[in-house]
């Protein structure tokens, strides 16, 4: 099995965000290529996978019903005790987040938005080429 890279640098600025539990950057195929030190693999690909349903409806949503480009920026679930917030970076990526019931929204939307700006390019992940 080949070594985990630890690149949980990437996300620490916003999993020092108060109230933030866990935070995964994920690929177009729902695949975690980053993660909070904080968070195990397990929990990881669960986020990712949930996130990546979330960012597939969104991108619907948004050529069925949006204008312009039909961009899916960002997604929020609300549960009991918490939140989920789903935003794309970087070429075919996303940023998620879960949360806390208490928090500051407009604070972890900026801290993410700050997040993926410095690092957007660096969290894409390309689409698969389909072998013919």
């Amino acid at each position: 099995m080949a070594q985990e890279i630890d690149n949980s640098w990437m996300v620490q600025e916003v999993v020092d965000v108060s109230g933030v539990r866990h935070v995964v950057v994920l690929s177009a195929d729902g695949l975690p290529t980053a993660r909070g030190a904080d968070t195990d693999r397990e929990t990881a690909e669960w986020i990712a996978a949930a996130a990546s349903g979330l960012a597939s409806l969104g991108k619907g949503s948004a050529r069925k019903f949006g204008t312009g480009r039909h961009v899916f920026r960002q997604s929020m679930q609300e549960f009991e005790g918490g939140f989920l917030f789903v935003r794309i970076a970087g070429d075919g990526s996303c940023l998620a987040v879960v949360t806390r019931q208490k928090i500051d929204a407009g604070q972890i939307g900026t801290q993410m938005k700050l997040q993926i700006d410095r690092f957007g390019d660096h969290q894409g992940t390309p689409s698969r080429q389909r072998v013919p």
